[in-house]
């Protein structure tokens, strides 16, 4: 996921934002006087990560969907083998099966859900703090992390550009040259 999402990213013409080019470019606009150039570029490889995203949950949904994994002896084994070794904690199995049938629940949602502006809103904040645990509990700290960022595909552009500006504090009259 990190090795497409990566190589996706590095071959869209991304408007050269945050790059030598970008800032070779501004500098040459600012040594003749004249306004930066438009900071816009096709964003198709974003399209094809938040393609990529829900075809990654559709099918680790559907990969989970079986026996197996809905009993929660999955996750029971998982549980074992990193934090109780052989000391069996009683109520693990039904906890264990609700935990199961909600992760299996809430990967189909996304996959189907996220791409949607409409029902967005209520996956992203389940989303991310499902790979929040994953990240905390599990040792797959890069992946949970890269699909936490890769959410910012789902967002309009000019959305996170503004949310970025704002965080760095640079004022709308800045980001736009205006005196």
């Amino acid at each position: 996921m990190l090795a497409v999402a990566a190589l996706l990213i590095a071959l869209t013409p991304c408007g050269r934002s945050y790059s030598l080019d970008r800032y070779l470019a501004v500098t040459r606009a600012e040594r003749t006087g004249l306004p930066p150039p438009a900071e816009r570029g096709n964003l198709w490889g974003l399209r094809l990560i938040v393609v990529q995203l829900s075809v990654l949950y559709f099918f680790a949904a559907f990969d989970k969907t079986n026996y197996a994994f809905l009993s929660g002896a999955r996750i029971e084994q998982i549980f074992l083998w990193y934090y109780a070794g052989s000391d069996y904690p009683a109520g693990l199995a039904w906890l264990a099966t609700i935990v199961s049938l909600a992760v299996v629940a809430l990967e189909y949602c996304l996959a189907v859900g996220l791409p949607f502006r409409r029902t967005r809103r209520y996956l992203v904040l389940p989303g991310l703090v499902f790979h929040a645990i994953i990240y905390v509990t599990l040792p797959v700290y890069t992946f949970s992390a890269t699909m936490a960022l890769l959410y910012l595909a789902y967002f309009d552009a000019d959305a996170v550009d503004k949310v970025i500006a704002r965080l760095q504090g640079i004022g709308l009259a800045a980001r736009e040259g205006i005196s």
